[in-house]
């Protein structure tokens, strides 16, 4: 999504839920909504593979949050 976004020269992605859950953390809510900038999600996950990362999204699967092209 970030490559598409630069590609695109779209500069924000905005932090949805993409999975149901019954008992959401309540740090993944106060990210619902929040955009987030294409390139610093990209250098951040790309520095921080398989562990949190510096923006504070969940990092690996089943983290039930995702980004849409804002």
């Amino acid at each position: 999504m970030c490559l598409r976004g630069i590609e695109d020269n779209i500069e924000k992605l905005i932090i949805y839920r993409a999975k149901g859950v019954r008992n959401p953390r309540a740090e993944s809510v106060q990210m619902i909504g929040k955009e987030i900038d294409v390139r610093a999600l990209l250098k951040d996950l790309r520095q921080n593979p398989g562990v949190q990362p510096a923006l504070g999204l969940r990092p690996g699967a089943n983290s039930g949050l995702n980004v849409e092209i804002a």
